[in-house]
């Protein structure tokens, strides 16, 4: 199925004009965290959203990357300040339900519209693994999770390991870190120029 919904921004505190400005000041600033993807290869075909913060997330992503010699995989950093959650490729997801499981955006194209629109699947779970692995030639490895009676025990434990990795991963509890987020999205916005002295013109 394809998801459809309105953006949620919780892990984003602004919209509209600001989210407007504070997006283009940031992809501007050479100084700025601007590490959201590890391919410039615009036919991707999975979207991977990951924690650049959690060292087993970025292990795997490592991986992944050495593995992944189409480029079929578009690697997107949700602590990057710049992520965008209203952004199509990314599939409105929030960095708060980024964070909480791991997510993947399947990009689809329409070739009955003639044009080059995009359908974009979200996933989340286990089922990103799947998708991901099948990309890169190793989707046998996780086949044994499609079987009626392994397929649910691993979403299990996966939901048990998305559930502690913060503190597995010696880290602060996901509200802390939110709180950083916008405090540091705060300080971005409050540097940029008053926002009529460049937008408010008629």
């Amino acid at each position: 199925l394809f998801r459809s919904h309105m953006i949620n921004t919780k892990g984003y505190p602004y919209r509209g004009h600001q989210a407007h400005r504070l997006f283009s000041s940031l992809r501007k600033d050479p100084n700025s965290d601007l590490n959201l993807t590890g391919n410039n290869n615009d036919n991707w075909v999975i979207n991977l959203l990951y924690d650049s913060e959690c060292p087993l997330c970025v292990k795997e992503v490592n991986f992944l990357k050495k593995r992944d010699v189409e480029q079929n995989i578009k690697f997107t950093d949700l602590t990057a300040l710049t992520y965008d959650p209203s952004n199509p490729e990314n599939g409105n997801v929030d960095f708060t339900t980024g964070m909480k499981r791991i997510h993947a955006i399947k990009r689809i194209p329409m070739t009955e519209k003639g044009n080059n629109d995009y359908e974009y699947r979200v996933m989340d779970g286990v089922e990103v693994f799947r998708q991901v692995y099948d990309v890169i030639g190793l989707g046998y490895i996780y086949t044994i999770t499609k079987f009626p009676v392994v397929g649910p025990l691993v979403d299990k434990l996966y939901d048990v390991w998305a559930l502690y990795r913060f503190k597995i991963t010696g880290r602060p509890e996901l509200e802390e870190l939110l709180k950083e987020r916008q405090d540091k999205l705060n300080k971005e916005l409050q540097s940029l120029p008053d926002a009529c002295e460049t937008d408010c013109k008629v």
